[in-house]
């Protein structure tokens, strides 16, 4: 059984990431038309880097904003999951 972290610290974090990850896919379609390709920092609901590469857009924000959650995504079409089942017969 997975245990639920209590740490106020440790939900505080998970709300931030998980409103930095609704941000990204509420954004993905303008995103797309924007950065094709690029990789996005999202900080606090905005876009506040891109760039080419992974590193660049770390680097830029480690530089910028020391010690605060920043989500980078890789600006890709949202794959659809297709999941097959097969059934057996006894």
């Amino acid at each position: 059984m997975l245990a639920l972290a209590t740490n106020p610290e440790v939900e505080a974090f998970y709300a931030h990431f998980q409103n930095e990850v609704t941000t990204f896919e509420r954004q993905l379609p303008s995103l797309l038309q924007q950065f094709p390709g690029e990789y996005v920092a999202i900080y606090q609901g905005k876009v506040i880097a891109h760039r080419g590469s992974w590193d660049e857009v770390a680097s830029y924000t480690r530089d910028r904003y020391p010690y605060e959650f920043v989500l980078i995504e890789k600006v890709v079409p949202a794959e659809k999951i297709t999941v097959n089942m097969d059934t057996l017969e006894g």
